[in-house]
């Protein structure tokens, strides 16, 4: 089942999508795409909010006030702005949460200058349309799973060739996971299910670390049960070609008691080609690459490690990076050894989410134009790192990122109309 819908235009607004972000940006909220957001608030005036692409710091305008603040986003979309006069005096409060990639909601609880056409009240900021972007969400599935009876290993995996894509002449810059029962309806471990993984392939491309009939061909998103939400830096995006043909590894657990229909929603944000983006590849790095990912990690703190020599094809400018880690995993890190960099830190998120009953819910990301740099012959290398109670003989260590070949940046991103 495909849904699509255009975000709709609020405002005449010229300026870029996504603000070039800070190198080694890192934020557990979805990778808002930047830009600008606009609502009516009060007497129908604009608040306006300007997010920096990929990162965690935005700030928020109220023109009819002429006043405006910076705020920080939170790990969970919320963010505060306050503004106070050359006497002290607070002149602006605002308060408001992003709820997905097109939305902003929050209240302007302090304004000066108030009055009937410039008042205080509750915002809905949307994103102003793009030119040609466009969002569509595909089910796949449903899969029978049958029940586990508690078991958290139990599954079955589930690979089905040639599944529909997105768009068939496009750039994908985001996507988003989400696992659903027949009625569309999010379930989680509180509803006795779980996305153990999923993995996407295109058949039409060579992977750029494994070689073989299907591992060899191009892992380029992956999900586990925190859903990480996955987007690229201004003016890139992952190239879909129309012959391109698509492959899903789904491993869906049901934990109940009896058999459950269930499936997997992507939200895809996308540009038509032609564009005046440049395509970005992605590189998979993995604790057990080309097998199963899975290894096995002893009781108590321990770190697994895996090194990789870069090659060609991925000599260029790091974008994004994002982990994957099962129950008990602390972090995964990925550094450049010849270099002597850092690339990203990606950290396990527990108990904030009742939906997720304390399990690992969340694994936050890097983002960046470059994030970092890597070259031919680059020594690079992946810790995974757990604490867990008990041995554990299935547990993964996973790093999916993208990286922008040869090194130079778009000369323009995609942009809004005027």
């Amino acid at each position: 089942m495909v849904r699509r819908s255009a975000i709709p235009v609020l405002v005449a607004l010229a300026a870029l999508v996504a603000l070039p972000a800070p190198a080694g940006a890192t934020s557990a909220v979805e990778q808002l795409p930047g830009g600008k957001y606009a609502g009516p608030v009060g007497g129908k005036k604009k608040v306006k909010l300007r997010v920096a692409a990929s990162g965690a710091r935005g700030a928020v305008r109220v023109p009819c006030a002429g006043v405006r603040s910076r705020f920080r986003i939170g790990d969970d979309g919320s963010f505060r702005a306050r503004k106070r006069n050359r006497r002290g005096k607070v002149v602006l409060r605002v308060r408001g949460r992003f709820a997905n990639l097109s939305l902003a909601r929050g209240r302007v609880a302090k304004l000066r200058r108030g009055g009937p056409r410039c008042s205080r009240g509750r915002f809905r900021a949307k994103l102003r349309n793009v030119r040609g972007l466009k969002r569509t969400t595909v089910r796949y599935g449903p899969y029978h799973v049958d029940p586990s009876h508690g078991d958290h290993g139990a599954g079955g995996n589930v690979g089905r060739n040639d599944v529909a894509k997105p768009c068939a002449d496009c750039y994908i810059v985001a996507m988003r996971p989400e696992l659903v029962d027949p009625s569309g309806a999010a379930v989680n471990y509180a509803s006795g299910a779980m996305l153990h993984h999923m993995v996407f392939i295109n058949q039409a491309r060579e992977d750029a670390t494994c070689n073989g009939p299907v591992l060899g061909r191009e892992r380029f998103f992956a999900a586990g049960n925190e859903r990480t939400m996955f987007a690229l830096p201004a003016g890139y995006g992952y190239r879909v070609d129309s012959g391109d043909t698509w492959l899903t590894i789904a491993h869906l657990m049901n934990m109940g008691h009896e058999p459950r229909e269930l499936g997997v929603e992507v939200t895809f944000w996308y540009v038509e080609a032609p564009a005046p983006l440049r395509a970005a590849k992605p590189f998979w790095f993995d604790i057990n690459n080309c097998g199963n990912s899975e290894y096995t990690t002893p009781a108590g703190l321990h770190t697994a490690e895996w090194e990789l020599t870069i090659p060609p094809e991925l000599s260029g400018r790091v974008l994004t990076v994002g982990g994957h880690l099962h129950d008990h995993g602390v972090a995964i890190a990925l550094s450049n050894e010849t270099r002597g960099d850092t690339v990203c830190r990606s950290v396990a998120g527990y108990g904030s989410d009742p939906a997720y009953a304390g399990h690992i819910e969340s694994m936050t990301g890097c983002s960046g134009d470059p994030l970092a740099t890597f070259r031919t012959g680059d020594q690079i290398r992946v810790r995974s790192t757990y604490d867990s109670p008990v041995e554990q003989d299935d547990v993964m260590g996973i790093m999916l990122g993208y990286v922008a070949p040869g090194g130079s940046s778009p000369r323009r991103a995609y942009a809004p109309r005027s």
